[in-house]
């Protein structure tokens, strides 16, 4: 008899920036981890997404693009610490687009002996697919682990199941660390948190940088049809914060009404929400 025995490990999601890693990791999880945009950088911190299937449970680790100025590649270290700690690494690479940036992160896989599996992710806005075979061929070159390359499309959800699969056959043998139905490492506060930073990101225009703070100062779950939240956005001037309330407070009123919304579809439950905007002071972390 063939009896499965469980299986339990970290995956982290590398990539440059708008590659498309957090829109896969909401594709693969099947519900909404990880905030999106089409904006640079959307991502400010690692975000864990599990997934459990039968006998495998899987951490996905999502992590901000790698950030770099004019001269060099910075900041990157808590980056570079957490791939020591997990047992697959899914490369995303924006169709066959091969930068400094891919340069730099193939360099940090290729000093570890952690097995790959490399994602051209939008392959449905190719349009020359022709050269899909040569640039695979290039890839197995330039990353020494890859164990598979595989076309897909997050938002399209081609090949994603796919790729599940592939690594739950890289996990390790070990019992499951979480609750089947536990989905995600992060507080409610953070979640909520982040819902307000999305529709900062989308709606206020690139006026504001995606620095901007979303701090929950007040929730109370108490009733149990309404859910009461006050949240502070963070700016860096004077300017930021009046472009984020926008005239007569259309802005905010408009960030109020779309997040309240999406807050209200996560927890089920009418939401009150009062917004502030203030500036972020000098010694705040």
């Amino acid at each position: 008899m063939n009896i499965k025995k469980n299986k339990f490990g970290k995956a982290i999601l590398l990539g440059r920036t708008n590659v498309g890693k957090s829109t896969f990791l909401n594709k693969i999880m099947n519900k909404k981890i990880s905030i999106t945009s089409r904006k640079k950088n959307t991502t400010k911190s690692n975000i864990f997404g599990i997934h459990t299937k039968d006998k495998y449970q899987t951490i996905y680790i999502d992590t901000p693009g790698f950030q770099k100025n004019n001269k060099s590649f910075f900041n990157n270290n808590l980056i570079i610490k957490t791939i020591k700690l997990v047992q697959v690494i899914i490369f995303i690479i924006d169709r066959c687009k091969w930068t400094q940036y891919e340069s730099y992160i193939s360099n940090i896989i290729n000093t570890n002996k952690i097995p790959v599996i490399v994602l051209i992710n939008k392959i449905d806005l190719m349009k020359k697919k022709i050269i899909m075979l040569p640039f695979i061929n290039f890839l197995k070159k330039k990353i020494k682990n890859a164990k598979e390359i595989v076309p897909i499309s997050a938002t399209k959800k081609i090949n994603c199941e796919k790729i599940q699969n592939m690594v739950i056959n890289l996990l390790p043998i070990k019992n499951h660390q979480f609750k089947k139905e536990q989905t995600h490492i992060f507080s409610l506060k953070f979640e909520l948190s982040e819902i307000i930073r999305e529709k900062i990101i989308r709606y206020v225009g690139d006026e504001i940088p995606l620095i901007v703070d979303v701090k929950i100062e007040f929730l109370n779950l108490k009733n149990k049809n309404t859910i009461y939240l006050i949240a502070i956005i963070l700016v860096n001037n004077n300017g930021q914060k009046k472009i984020i309330i926008g005239k007569n407070g259309k802005k905010i009123k408009l960030i109020i009404t779309i997040s309240a919304q999406e807050i209200k579809k996560r927890l089920n439950k009418n939401v009150n929400l009062k917004l502030h905007v203030k500036i972020k002071k000098k010694n705040m972390i």
